[in-house]
């Protein structure tokens, strides 16, 4: 019997997950933005390696001002984040999770609304990111060059978004 296990890539950094029904392998990157969309910051980890266990330090690399609202999805959704958010005094913008077998209260539902509200402009990022500069799919092998990919990727769509945010502004003040 052989001992080495099954290679399907060369790429000895990507790991497999299970998401959506669907295994992957690869990478996975996490982007913070500020209000206009800009990216403050975005990190690249082996697909297996939840975002959730990074989820203090990517706060803290994001460089948020003290009482700024760190908006994220329900996969956050923990007392130990909320703790570490008001440990480096940030507003928990975190939406809340339905209780297994109870329905959602009324103010969490509307809570979870208001911050999907404002939770899009990182989505609609994310969305370009992958849509347009073809983050979806890594073209280089190995941590190291993936995450310089994204970060190169990243820079290229704040050139453009904040182009846009320039000219948006200067049409609406006139």
């Amino acid at each position: 019997m052989d001992s080495n296990p099954i290679q399907y890539s060369d790429d000895k950094d990507a790991r497999w997950t299970f998401k959506a029904g669907k295994y992957t392998y690869g990478y996975s990157s996490v982007v913070t933005t500020d209000a206009n969309g800009l990216i403050n910051k975005a990190t690249t980890h082996p697909a297996n390696d939840s975002e959730m266990t990074h989820f203090e330090e990517n706060v803290k690399q994001a460089g948020n001002q003290k009482g700024v609202s760190v908006l994220y999805d329900k996969g956050a959704a923990s007392q130990a984040n909320s703790e570490a958010l008001k440990a480096q005094k940030l507003r928990d913008g975190i939406m809340r999770k339905k209780p297994k077998g109870k329905q959602m209260s009324h103010w969490n539902k509307l809570r979870n609304k208001a911050i999907s509200k404002r939770r899009f402009v990182v989505e609609r990022t994310f969305g370009t990111l992958k849509r347009t500069y073809g983050l979806a799919r890594s073209r280089y092998i190995g941590l190291e060059k993936v995450a310089s990919e994204v970060n190169l990727k990243a820079i290229a769509y704040n050139l453009v978004r904040a182009a846009n945010v320039y000219i948006n502004k200067g049409l609406n003040t006139a």
